[in-house]
């Protein structure tokens, strides 16, 4: 009788708690029409009735924030669902890590999965070595892993290749900052040949291309050519933002046995569905970060790996992949009882080995992976609205640039227009937009001389101190250029006010060099 009062609610209790809750959020945030702004004030369980709101006013201040992709704005309903999985977490934390965690990551990774197309693939694999579905096996050819950050992806696959001295790697010179440290740091001190693929103004997905298939076969060409361990680049870059043809890039580089490593961080949520399909891609590594236009919480990122290129001897990751590959067999533990504990081996729990270890059960935490299903629908059903907006949004912001600035078409386009165009076709309007500055007046009036490094600093610090303006401020070739990102509280005034800083910063002196 002690035991029967004592017994706990079931897991599938407990689950369809959770998605109780989630559809509660679901109905409250369907009278907000933007895509963009979506439920970002809906307060579906009382949740912010309980923040002081006076020790939030000092946050508050007017500014202009033109930097969305950094933190991709999760909506009110979003940080709901996460508080609410944090509060299951401390209610009854062995439970929520043995039990629900195992269940609710690998829900989470099913949608991911499905969303960038690579749950199709899994299941074949699945099929033709006799596992039943949902469940990895040794026979896999491809791999899924959560991760906090693309970053880590990225590192991890660096450090993991073995390098020989006088090897060549090649990455656009768009790659992202903290990979460009990277490679850097590999190249001096494994003794590497880097090799940087110019990308051509106004890009086109064949001048890219080309670009990369000239550098590549420069670099290989001579008697005794070198091995080119691997090929890294963005498929869409951060700073500027362009968007590459990575299957042709890919499909380049297999034809030469050269593998490839894709920064995808700011493909989820930003570019239509249709056109994600991980797998059709070819990489053999392809990194991607939820948090930047899914809106989930950070941090929220994944890893595939294509395991039956990446076995390629040369690059010296058999030990990792067998490691990472056994831990994702999954299999009960003998004795373990139905119910409380769940299996933790099934897959999204256990993590490559290759990014995180085989076994860590409760020091990280999975409430940022846990949201994900909720932020994928929630991106499915506004991505159509969320297109219009954009290439409405970036085609006023750049004849409002052009007009200001007295430019021509030609100079206001250098990273594209309102679209770009996809390589298998169709156009794609990008939520990020790079505009050039007037370099040689904002060097002059701010007493720079030719310090165009020293001007990237000064102009992030005045353009905050003086004007309340966020805007990410980056250096390409012999100019400086921002980029703007399209999310929460961006529109064509907050562009005005930053064209407005920059002039006052000129002193009236607009002339360009670009």
């Amino acid at each position: 009788p002690l035991a029967a009062l004592l017994r706990p609610p079931s897991v599938e209790t407990l689950i369809n708690a959770l998605i109780d809750f989630e559809s509660s959020l679901k109905a409250a945030s369907e009278d907000h029409s933007s895509a963009i702004i979506a439920d970002a004030d809906a307060d579906a369980d009382g949740e912010a009735e309980a923040i002081d709101h006076r020790s939030l006013k000092a946050f508050s201040y007017p500014h202009t924030y033109l930097n969305h992709g950094a933190d991709g704005c999760p909506s009110a309903s979003v940080l709901s669902l996460r508080s609410f999985i944090t509060r299951v977490c401390y209610a009854q934390p062995m439970v929520y890590h043995r039990s629900l965690v195992p269940i609710l990551v690998n829900r989470a990774k099913e949608a991911a999965c499905k969303y960038l197309k690579i749950q199709e693939s899994l299941e074949e694999s699945q099929v033709e070595s006799g596992v039943e579905s949902g469940v990895e096996s040794s026979a896999s050819k491809i791999s899924f892993s959560f991760l906090p950050s693309v970053s880590q992806g990225l590192f991890a696959v660096l450090q993991s290749i073995t390098w020989e001295k006088g090897d060549v790697i090649v990455t656009s010179d768009m790659i992202y900052h903290s990979l460009k440290d990277a490679v850097q740091h590999l190249t001096a001190s494994h003794g590497l040949t880097w090799v940087v693929v110019s990308t051509p103004a106004r890009p086109t997905p064949s001048s890219i291309l080309s670009a990369f298939e000239g550098a590549i076969s420069s670099a290989l060409s001579g008697p005794d050519p070198p091995t080119v361990k691997l090929c890294a680049f963005d498929h869409i870059s951060s700073k500027p933002s362009v968007l590459f043809p990575a299957a042709s890039i890919c499909a380049f580089c297999r034809s030469l046995r050269i593998p490839t490593l894709v920064d995808g961080a700011h493909v989820p949520g930003a570019i239509p569905s249709a056109l994600i399909d991980v797998p059709s891609v070819g990489a053999t590594f392809y990194a991607v970060t939820f948090h930047k236009w899914c809106g989930t919480v950070r941090a929220a990122g994944g890893l595939y790996v294509d395991v039956g290129a990446a076995e390629d001897p040369r690059l010296g990751m058999l030990e990792y992949l067998d490691v990472s590959r056994v831990a994702s067999r999954g299999g009960k533990e003998e004795g373990k009882a139905e119910g409380m504990y769940v299996d933790a081996g099934k897959p999204g729990y256990l993590t490559d080995s290759l990014t995180q270890g085989i076994y860590d059960e409760s020091t990280r935490e999975y409430e940022n992976i846990i949201v994900l299903p909720f932020c994928i629908e929630g991106v499915l059903k506004k991505e159509d609205q969320f297109q219009a907006e954009v290439r409405a949004f970036r085609g006023e912001a750049i004849e409002l640039w052009r007009s200001e600035f007295g430019l021509t078409l030609e100079q206001v386009e250098l990273w594209g227009g309102a679209v770009s165009v996809h390589e298998g076709g169709g156009e794609v309007s990008l939520p990020m937009v790079s505009l050039m500055l007037p370099t040689a007046g904002l060097l002059k009036a701010m007493g720079c001389g030719t310090d165009l490094r020293r001007l990237k600093k000064e102009l992030n610090l005045r353009l905050w101190e003086e004007f309340a303006v966020e805007v990410p401020v980056f250096v390409w070739n012999e100019s400086v250029a921002v980029r703007i990102s399209y999310g929460k509280g961006v529109d064509l005034d907050g562009v005005r006010r930053l064209v407005g800083a920059i002039k006052a910063l000129c002193d009236g002196d607009d002339a360009f060099n670009l």
